[in-house]
């Protein structure tokens, strides 16, 4: 992957939020105001909005929030409370209008518990982009009247993945297809998506459901999957969804990356980038490869070496300025209910468990970012 010239180092927090929607927003508006010095410039950013609701599809800006409102009910009610924390109007907060083709490069991966050595259902997923454009936050979020979630943030109020208390997780990647034509731009960022799963659903079926009735814009792949012992695959583009479902019989696992590989979604490939197809495919196939030499014993240490190791060996990567680096590996175990995360890739990073007992808020996991020469 080229020669290792530089470790970058950041601190990645974890926060705990508690209370009404409201009340989280403005905690999280406090938390940004404490620390002038690391946050400042972030603030900058997050409140440089000015949304074009008719470029979007909408006829004027109440009606973008009525969706988002619906699409994930009390979002509205948070970016109020963030916004009269940083004392700006809520339509300057960037995440109404964000750019929805916002690209992805992850994987991810679920082995139900038929196929792994502890009879738990294993999830597993990398996330990769440049560690100086990300928020770099985990957020334990607890908001009155819905299911509590771990998970790290987008623009602050999105998700990029996570599971709730009840054991359902949801885990993200871009589809890949971020050329395809589009039809429908009266739509939702995928993480708003993700987040709303996460607060309202309980089952795998629950989830497909909701998702079903999102207008999620972009090109996204989505793993569900319940502590019971089942999952989904559920690839979208232009809000048109399709699904693969497994509850422990053959084949007991699913993966994705960043191209599609269900029937119905196989002929939009054709609008991925050459080089990230290709890149995607060689890490599907590597983890399957894993996958199938450890079944039926897949086990945590099985998903470690597949998150660990560079690519092509597993799905680490380095490019951090060209958007390809590990940001943050996670493993969950949804029956155990617990979480072990890699702040920074776990090549060079050690792994934290959390579950909804931490308690503990924290100003940051020092994470070490190798940068590669690329010549």
């Amino acid at each position: 992957m080229g020669n290792i010239f530089n470790i970058a180092k950041k601190r990645m927090p974890h926060f705990i939020l508690e209370g009404t929607s409201y009340e989280i927003g403005k905690k999280i508006g406090s938390i940004l105001n404490s620390n002038e010095e690391k946050y400042g410039g972030f603030v900058s950013f997050l409140t440089s909005g000015n949304p074009n609701p008719q470029k979007l599809g909408f006829n004027n800006f109440q009606e973008m929030e009525e969706l988002y409102e619906e699409c994930c009910p009390g979002i509205t009610e948070e970016i109020q409370g963030f916004a009269d924390s940083l004392n700006v109007q809520t339509n300057k907060i960037i995440f109404y209008g964000f750019p929805l083709s916002f690209q992805q490069n992850c994987s991810h991966m679920v082995a139900l518990p038929s196929i792994t050595n502890n009879n738990h259902v294993l999830v597993g997923r990398s996330y990769e982009w440049n560690h100086n454009e990300e928020d770099l936050i985990l957020f334990t979020t607890k908001v009155r009247g819905k299911r509590a979630h771990i998970g790290f943030s987008n623009l602050l109020l999105g998700r990029y993945e996570g599971f709730n208390a009840d054991g359902l997780c949801i885990t993200s990647s871009g589809g890949g297809a971020y050329n395809a034509p589009i039809k429908n731009k009266k739509a939702i960022f995928f993480s708003l998506a993700v987040r709303s799963v996460l607060e309202n659903c309980v089952t795998v079926e629950a989830g497909i459901d909701l998702l079903q009735d999102l207008p999620v814009f972009s090109s996204s792949n989505f793993i569900l999957a319940e502590k019971q012992g089942k999952a989904a695959l559920i690839e979208c583009l232009d809000s048109e969804y399709s699904i693969k479902e497994i509850n422990g019989e053959t084949p007991s696992y699913l993966i994705s990356t960043n191209h599609y590989t269900l029937p119905e979604k196989i002929k939009y490939n054709k609008y991925v980038n050459n080089w990230l197809l290709s890149n995607s495919k060689t890490r599907y196939e590597r983890i399957k490869s894993e996958f199938n030499a450890d079944m039926p014993s897949i086990s945590q240490d099985t998903m470690k070496n597949i998150l660990s190791n560079e690519i092509p060996n597993g799905v680490c990567a380095y490019y951090h300025k060209d958007c390809f680096g590990t940001l943050w590996s996670m493993i969950f175990d949804l029956t155990e209910g617990t979480v072990e995360i890699s702040f920074g890739p776990p090549s060079h990073n050690k792994w934290n468990v959390f579950d909804f007992e931490t308690l503990e808020n924290t100003e940051g996991y020092l994470a070490q970012f190798p940068e590669t020469l690329i010549e």
